[in-house]
């Protein structure tokens, strides 16, 4: 089986001349020649443009995906914020659907409307719980979390999640919830006590694959009961946080 992402990126233990990467090249001048038409038809109006009166920082490479173009994104962004400016972030989005290459290449006509996520002005800051049983998630020392958990964050450290979480309702009045490696029976009770509170929730799990999750006790009746509107599968493939799919609820696909 020919590996394209180690022949794309160039990695010496790949023959330099085979006929997998002879084809690559031969692709690479028909797109180049794309391109090439495309970027003229743009520099002589043909295709509309837009120049933006804000100072523009664009974020890309040409490898394939896992090469940490989103959290250099991330670091930008948090840096710039917190220099006082306003940030806005412009992605493709998770699994978008593009329209024909043809179209993409010549009409300039390339996803549908664009979703706007937050304008910066009318998202209201939520009060957080997180209940930190392995000291993961926030890593307190002396009572300060050593980690970018945010301002508006409770945190129980060293807590069991179920008993975390209740004493966070009784006492806090959270309106979001995280916690880590759910799977015992009382998190799931405790869960289900916050949700039917109208508290947000957000957890982890382990799991490789879809049999895997509903095999579990736990993790089923959670399903089962729609205690999640979305359930996210990562895994290392391509390293840590590689994001694999996205379902809904129920584990049918989004």
């Amino acid at each position: 089986m020919i590996d394209w992402r180690r022949m794309w990126n160039e990695d010496p233990s790949v023959r330099r001349f085979s006929p997998a990467r002879a084809a690559l090249f031969l692709f690479s001048l028909v797109y180049r020649g794309a391109v090439a038409i495309r970027n003229r038809r743009y520099d002589k109006g043909a295709l509309p443009s837009a120049a933006l009166d804000r100072p523009v920082v664009s974020v890309g490479n040409l490898t394939l995906g896992g090469t940490g173009k989103t959290p250099v994104v991330e670091i930008f962004a948090r840096e710039l914020r917190d220099a006082g400016r306003k940030v806005a972030i412009l992605s493709r989005g998770y699994r978008k659907k593009e329209k024909p290459l043809i179209q993409r290449l010549f009409l300039g006509q390339q996803f549908s409307p664009p979703r706007v996520v937050s304008d910066g002005e009318g998202v209201r800051p939520l009060r957080m719980g997180v209940i930190d049983e392995r000291s993961e998630l926030a890593a307190m020392r002396g009572g300060i979390p050593q980690l970018p958990i945010g301002i508006r964050s409770d945190v129980m450290d060293g807590c069991p999640k179920a008993e975390g979480i209740n004493m966070l309702l009784r006492s806090m009045g959270p309106e979001a919830l995280v916690c880590d490696e759910i799977g015992r029976p009382e998190d799931a009770a405790a869960i289900m006590e916050a949700i039917n509170g109208g508290v947000k929730m957000l957890c982890s799990a382990h799991g490789a694959s879809i049999e895997e999750i509903i095999s579990r006790p736990v993790l089923a009746q959670l399903i089962h009961q729609r205690a999640f509107e979305r359930i996210v599968l990562l895994s290392r493939r391509e390293g840590p946080g590689t994001l694999e799919w996205i379902r809904d609820g129920s584990l049918e696909a989004c």
